[in-house]
């Protein structure tokens, strides 16, 4: 069988339900928490909130209310999960979207890495693949492989954010374990030393890799592009710190269900098989390829995440002003007037996009608009997180804990001052910390620089953003009025 080609084949092709899922997790991967080697991670305490939040997921695409809104038939004799469905009509991309907003609501918009967005970047790598198949014809059917793969494996994806926030000042070739690298080549595939921050990557069966760093014409051994799954030898995942360890759901309903992990991803001179090789060499262009639309699927399925995590803040700064008895006030109904209307430009606008889809030149259905919403979608994140700061007033921090509940002596004195308006002590208290936790807690503040750099610099997109926009309407607007011939 030629090598270049080979892919793994599914036993039993299809969709997973959760224990099939949280099975698939239990492949001998080498996990890293605290300084100690974590050996299964499906039964790790820190871990627990998260997992059972991904199988139940799993469970649901399977039930007959969502089967057909989750997954659809191949045609192959199994079903599939619409994450990897391909829109080649616009109906087809309506029903990606579908999918993304169960995901999305499933988990409040708090999960930016659910296995549905990382689906979108294989439509993103089928778009691209025709540019691929000109520096390397396997490329493009490497690329055609994989998705068949992922599609009969309902595979759970993470994808390498980016390097090491290592120094600068360098070049890759001035520093070569700034990035992921080729190291040699061999007979089975290459051999890639360096590492990469992945969300979700404890949990994931695979991990995608491609460099989204601009790359010079004399950098080749830095521009590769693979997929692996993550118990392949030479593969270390070292977590972040859990914001979900000892806390209980009812103090922390968040990060307790929603705490996708975030871990550095090292490749300590891992073979990568050619069959698993997207790119390989060719520099300049892997960066002109990623630029031509390999995130246009994945930023639309994290748009309509994002629309769900502001349900929750309208919702928290909604019932904080009513059960808070300060609705009436001029100042609070102004600040929530701003946050509605931040939540509903949003959707507007993800809405428009959706409406001016275009069809891309390999015949896949995406979203229109501009890259104007992504910097609009950050701009509102941080301002809603001040909005339900300033609502929440000093409640979200002068709050008991649920454990103070059972004690009897304190029980009492808790229902007398800690009721709302029209609502009781115990629901008060818990929407003031949901709402201290979703803004103010280490896991609402890390959602929100998550936020901020989910697609990269937010400075880098917004100078983008005026970059590309097209201003000729514009200046030829000044020219009628004042009679002048400036140029765009």
């Amino acid at each position: 069988m030629n090598p270049h080609v080979q892919i793994e084949a599914a036993a039993n092709p299809g969709i997973k339900n959760g224990a099939q899922f949280l099975a698939s997790l239990r492949d001998g991967r080498e996990v890293w928490y605290k300084g100690k080697r974590v050996e299964d991670v499906t039964a790790f305490p820190a871990f627990q909130g998260v997992l059972k939040t991904l199988a139940r997921l799993y469970d649901k695409q399977a039930t007959p209310e969502f089967i057909d809104l989750m997954t659809y038939d191949t045609g192959e004799g199994y079903r599939a999960s619409k994450s990897y469905l391909l829109p080649t009509t616009r109906e087809k991309l309506t029903e990606r979207r579908k999918n993304h907003e169960i995901w999305g609501a499933d988990t409040f918009g708090q999960m930016g890495r659910n296995p549905d967005f990382c689906g979108g970047i294989t439509v993103g790598l089928m778009e691209v693949r025709g540019d691929l198949a000109k520096l390397d014809p396997v490329f493009a059917t490497n690329i055609e492989n994989y998705l068949k793969h992922c599609q009969r494996n309902d595979l759970c994806l993470t994808h390498g954010l980016h390097d090491p926030n290592m120094d600068k000042t360098l070049r890759p070739k001035q520093d070569p374990d700034r990035c992921v690298r080729i190291i040699r080549k061999t007979d089975e595939g290459y051999i890639v030393r360096g590492a990469r921050y992945a969300t979700l990557g404890p949990f994931a069966n695979e991990i995608l890799v491609y460099p989204s760093f601009m790359l010079a014409d004399d950098e080749d051994e830095f521009a590769i592009w693979f997929a692996l799954p993550m118990n392949t030898p030479g593969i270390r995942t070292v977590c972040r710190d859990s914001y979900a360890a000892g806390r209980n759901e009812d103090d922390f309903p968040l990060s307790t269900r929603f705490d996708e992990q975030d871990a550095l991803v090292i490749f300590d001179d891992v073979l990568v098989p050619f069959a698993r090789v997207f790119l390989a060499g060719h520099a300049k262009e892997a960066v002109r390829i990623y630029r031509a639309g390999l995130m246009r699927w994945a930023g639309y399925g994290s748009a309509v995440h994002v629309m769900k995590r502001y349900d929750l803040f309208v919702g928290v700064g909604h019932l904080l002003a009513t059960t808070g008895g300060s609705a009436n006030r001029p100042r609070v109904q102004e600040e929530l007037g701003e946050l509605v209307t931040l939540a509903d430009t949003h959707a507007q606008l993800f809405h428009a996009a959706e409406s001016a889809a275009t069809q891309s030149k390999n015949g896949y259905w995406g979203p229109g608009g501009h890259m104007t919403n992504r910097v609009l979608a950050i701009m509102i994140s941080e301002r809603m997180v001040s909005l339900i700061q300033h609502l929440g007033t000093g409640a979200m921090i002068f709050n008991n804990s649920s454990e103070d509940f059972d004690v009897e002596e304190l029980r009492p004195m808790l229902e007398l001052y800690g009721r709302g308006h029209e609502t009781n002590a115990r629901d008060r208290q818990r929407l003031v910390r949901l709402a201290f936790e979703l803004t103010s807690d280490a896991f609402g503040s890390r959602q929100q620089m998550y936020e901020r750099l989910h697609s990269g610099d937010p400075y880098v997109w917004t100078a983008n953003a005026w970059r590309t926009f097209d201003k000729n309407e514009g200046v030829e607007t000044v020219n009628r009025l004042l009679g002048t011939h400036f140029k765009a």
